[in-house]
């Protein structure tokens, strides 16, 4: 099973933010919002895009509206992940 990790939710995240743009996440802001890293909520939607995108993975909008912070999306991508979610391409 292939995981979400912090490297893949940093990429996706500084593509979704455009060149210029890109907020480093470290160990230390994974449970601060979004909010309060200036990423808003079409930003978001686009992270999660990319994500759904790149890892064939399906999050439904409440998992979206629950994806606060970084951790939160780390974990609610990586329990779809295990339980299969796979997107219908």
């Amino acid at each position: 099973m292939r995981t979400f990790t912090f490297a893949d939710l940093q990429d996706a995240l500084d593509a979704s933010l455009g060149a210029g743009n890109a907020i480093p996440l470290y160990e230390h802001n994974l449970d601060t919002t979004y909010d309060e890293l200036g990423v808003d909520s079409l930003t978001l939607y686009e992270l999660v895009t990319r994500i759904q995108d790149n890892f064939a993975v399906a999050v439904t909008d409440d998992q979206v509206d629950q994806m606060t912070t970084p951790r939160r999306t780390l974990d609610t991508v990586n329990a779809r992940l295990a339980d299969g979610a796979e997107t219908t391409a």
